[in-house]
């Protein structure tokens, strides 16, 4: 029977919540020792297809309250942060808990929300240095436009397409993402100089985002010197990966 409602519901498209019933089917299939991956995978997506109008709605009303601090940053960009924060909210969700899901999600899509206010921010991608620096602003005017111009980098429709594919493969949609945020947990605990590195010319998909010059300019390098060192970071993250699993 639980079966027949997972095949039935994952046909459903909805922008309703889901109903105390359904949450309870759910949460019998996650608690279940005998629920597969797929099964578990499937509520994974059922949850996030009846909750990303909340995570939409959630980056308006961020984009509304901060209006100065986001008028750069498209919504489309906002969405994406708010849709990490909700698949974060699935994938650590006990589904024990005593409070509704959207309350527990709310705080991780709003923390999504700020870091990516933080990290979208005009100019935060510059080093304070270059920004004040009326000489290299004028001799690379090119790249300084490039840098301090929040335009929509991290791709959202490859981000609707990756979750869009999990209706033929579940496995894709926690295994993906899952590798992602195990890759940046270890970028994020090297030191200051690879990490920037890695946020210069990687987004969170690790779509290149900068050339190997264009990172050198900015931090006094030459683009062989980049690039030896983001091949040594490469090296660095394949290894720890590796141990880790």
């Amino acid at each position: 029977m639980l079966f027949l409602f997972l095949c039935w519901f994952t046909s459903v498209q909805s922008i309703n919540y889901l109903t105390k019933n359904q949450w309870n089917y759910i949460k019998h299939i996650l608690k279940h020792p005998k629920s597969t991956h797929t099964m578990i995978n499937t509520c994974n997506e059922i949850i996030f297809q009846h909750y990303k109008y909340y995570a939409y709605n959630m980056a308006y009303d961020f984009k509304t309250t901060y209006y100065r601090k986001c008028q750069h940053i498209p919504l489309n960009e906002l969405k994406l942060y708010a849709s990490r924060g909700l698949l974060n909210a699935i994938s650590m969700y006990n589904s024990s808990m005593p409070f509704s899901f959207s309350k527990y999600a709310s705080i991780y899509i709003k923390g999504e929300l700020y870091y990516g206010m933080s990290e979208m921010h005009p100019l935060t991608l510059l080093p304070i240095s270059k920004r004040i620096n009326k000489q290299w602003r004028t001799q690379n005017l090119v790249l300084y436009k490039k840098m301090t111009n929040t335009k929509f980098m991290s791709n959202y429709d490859y981000y609707d397409g990756l979750y869009k594919s999990t209706q033929i493969n579940t496995d894709i949609f926690v295994n993906k993402y899952k590798e992602l945020l195990e890759l940046w947990n270890i970028i994020n605990h090297l030191d200051d100089e690879y990490k920037k590195l890695m946020k210069y010319k990687y987004n969170f998909y690790f779509q290149k985002i900068r050339s190997n010059k264009e990172i050198g300019d900015l931090l006094g390098y030459s683009s062989e010197t980049i690039r030896k060192k983001i091949n040594k970071i490469k090296t660095c993250l394949y290894n720890e990966n590796k141990n880790n699993n």
